[in-house]
């Protein structure tokens, strides 16, 4: 494992946000009034809870954050590929940093 793949902060506590806190989130982005169906912890970086109506709402996991990864490349590459792919790039409704303590 090269240097720019080494965690961060390894031993950072990893908890799962309340289900008020993601709809909270999901709020600020879309017109979303409905409950979480369920979380994915299949990701490594990044733990995906998905909404009713086909949204879901990505969390970056503190335990497992790197320098080369993030959700905001994530973003910026769905962003660049949304126009020569269309339907096939999911829609990108916001992202950026939320105090959740």
């Amino acid at each position: 494992m090269g240097h720019g793949d080494m965690y961060l902060h390894p031993n950072a506590p990893d908890p799962v946000l309340p289900d008020a806190v993601v709809l909270d989130i999901a709020r600020a982005h879309t017109k979303l009034s409905t409950a979480q169906v369920e979380v994915d912890e299949s990701g490594g970086e990044a733990r995906a809870h998905l909404l009713g109506g086909g949204v879901v709402v990505k969390t970056q996991r503190p335990h497992r954050l790197r320098p080369r990864t993030s959700l905001a490349k994530e973003a910026l590459l769905l962003g660049t590929l949304a126009e020569p792919l269309g339907h096939l790039v999911p829609h990108l409704f916001g992202h950026g940093h939320t105090d959740t303590s």
